[in-house]
């Protein structure tokens, strides 16, 4: 990635280094009547035009990232978002010390992550 450079163009009239970091990606889905928080690694690139000059750093800084090392990633993530160090454990977000549940709803968080291992046969 050292040295790579966004070239300009007519919307973007200057050049600019490109940088990266590691990112996460969050969203929120419903499922089986429950919502989930979605949670994906990522690296991000910027700008963001250099995206397609930045292809081959991108696969190489993502390849390997199957299960165990993709669970690792997870993981650090969690504890930094929940701030929990141990497994399995839970914790409750809300946006206000108090107030009714109409005026301060709050989320049950759990740091268990989808990780699949292989079965034993």
């Amino acid at each position: 990635m050292a040295g790579l450079i966004a070239p300009a163009t007519p919307e973007h009239q200057r050049a600019e280094k490109v940088t990266w970091a590691e990112a996460l990606r969050i969203s929120i889905d419903f499922k089986n009547g429950q919502l989930w928080l979605l949670l994906d690694p990522d690296v991000w690139i910027w700008p963001i035009r250099a995206k397609k000059d930045a292809t081959d750093f991108l696969d190489k800084r993502r390849s390997g990232r199957f299960n165990k090392e993709y669970n690792k990633l997870l993981n650090a993530w969690v504890q930094v978002i929940l701030g929990l160090g141990e497994l399995n454990a839970d914790t409750t977000l809300s946006v206000f010390e108090s107030g009714s549940t109409a005026e301060n709803p709050s989320f049950k968080l759990t740091n268990r992550t989808a990780f699949a291992r292989r079965l034993v046969r």
